[in-house]
């Protein structure tokens, strides 16, 4: 949480709120984390492991070559959390 340059300016008492907010989900490798196109309320953290953005109009296969890796660390879906706007890629 720490890492998200968007979070640095909130307060102690607002991390403190966001990081007691935080659940564990658990994806198997061809799950979608997130679908292209809809409604972004969440906000992903990935704690351990990777996942891969793809951004085509349709739901990747598993051979697609993706965008940009993500690991553990990194976090992603603030666009559309912090925006409104619809998912823009897919993860998985």
């Amino acid at each position: 949480v720490i890492q998200a340059p968007f979070l640095h300016q909130l307060s102690v008492d607002a991390l403190h709120h966001i990081i007691s907010s935080l659940s564990d989900s658990i994806y198997l490798p061809a799950d979608f984390i997130v679908r292209r196109g809809d409604q972004g309320s969440e906000l992903y953290f990935l704690r351990e492991g990777m996942a891969g953005i793809f951004l085509s109009a349709e739901a990747p296969k598993w051979s697609d070559e993706e965008v940009k890796g993500v690991r553990g660390g990194d976090y992603f879906g603030e666009v559309a959390l912090l925006t409104g706007q619809r998912r823009s890629s897919w993860v998985m």
